[in-house]
């Protein structure tokens, strides 16, 4: 058994990622776990060589959309809004350049004609979903320090994953300023504190004011705890020899294939729109047995086929919300940014 197969994970670690879900810090991991801090603090960097930890947002609250564009291969992108995450490049029976991006949903449409062509496809996420080791998808095996996935548990919570997806009642309220700091600085750095998170933005945005830590503290109490629904964790493999792949779903189940997909190891987030979805992974080969004898059970397509993401051409934002909100409204302003050749 070759050890890039499986997500492999000791005991600490699993405790760990298990704890994390609902846990602000590292001193509240090590008070959970009963263990030492250094203990918890060291099984944190050893993780964060090999993973991504995610603060989990309530877009719908935000009346913030999640959404990927599909672009043709020969569009010149050079600049951007700064709503936009990344921008990748794929490979399937097609070549495309996927285009990721937080857009306050009451200007979707302004968004998409920044773009110098119309885009082949566009995925709202108006359900977003991220992996949880709480799962009952899954297990861990102490004795291999592995995750398996387990293919049959969909069809007990059969009842619980098939509710339908519907379209937002959306409005321009938006969080203010200071809570889309906290919220984007948190995004993949959810054990940081406040004022790690806003002095490591203010690199990013020399704009943003020096803020005391006692109004940091009440945003974060008071309103940014509202928009959060968990944390969580992307165990990568080697890229090498298992790629990155986007399985695209189209169809009246579309939604249900989606929630069983991202509730087993190995794929990272789910995003949701009405009668399609995309799903985000990198499931190794002993896997695509069970994920295919999933898939044949439910009324979908997948018309762009197996989609392999590049490991090169890719470009990463940190969108500046916080520019885009005036007195608790999102509001609208066509900035740029340049697009570098690689991050």
């Amino acid at each position: 058994m070759k050890q890039y197969n499986f997500v492999k994970i000791d005991g600490n670690e699993w405790r760990f990622i298990s704890a994390l879900e609902e846990s602000n810090s590292i001193s509240e991991i090590s008070k959970k776990l009963r263990l030492s801090y250094i203990t918890v603090y060291r099984t944190y960097k050893q993780l964060k060589d090999r993973a991504d930890l995610f603060f989990s947002i309530n877009f719908q609250k935000m009346n913030l959309l999640p959404v990927y564009l599909f672009f043709d291969n020969d569009i010149n992108i050079t600049h951007v809004n700064e709503f936009v995450v990344s921008i990748r490049q794929v490979y399937g029976i097609k070549p495309y350049k996927i285009v990721y991006a937080l857009v306050p949903y009451i200007y979707l449409n302004n968004f998409i004609k920044i773009f110098d062509e119309k885009p082949r496809l566009i995925i709202r996420g108006f359900e977003f979903l991220r992996w949880r080791i709480s799962s009952s998808f899954v297990v861990y095996l102490p004795s291999e320090k592995i995750l398996l996935p387990l293919f049959n548990s969909w069809i007990s919570e059969i009842e619980n994953i098939s509710y339908s997806v519907n379209e937002w009642k959306y409005s321009d309220m938006s969080p203010d300023s200071i809570d889309l700091m906290m919220i984007m600085g948190k995004y993949k750095h959810p054990l940081d504190s406040i004022t790690e998170v806003i002095r490591r933005l203010r690199k990013y945005d020399s704009s943003i004011p020096l803020l005391s830590k006692q109004l940091l503290s009440y945003h974060y109490r008071k309103h940014v705890t509202l928009y959060w629904l968990y944390n969580t964790v992307n165990l990568y493999l080697d890229a090498n020899f298992v790629p990155f792949r986007l399985f695209y779903f189209k169809g009246r189940e579309a939604h249900i294939a989606a929630r069983i997909l991202v509730r087993l190891p190995s794929f990272y987030w789910a995003l949701i729109d009405i009668n399609r979805a995309l799903v985000f992974g990198q499931p190794p080969g002993h896997m695509f047995e069970g994920l295919y004898r999933i898939l044949s059970s439910f009324d979908i397509d997948m018309p762009l086929g197996d989609l392999v993401v590049s490991l090169e051409n890719i470009s990463r934002f940190i969108p500046r919300l916080w520019n885009y909100v005036d007195s608790n409204r999102w509001i609208w302003r066509d900035t740029r940014v340049k697009v570098p050749h690689l991050i």
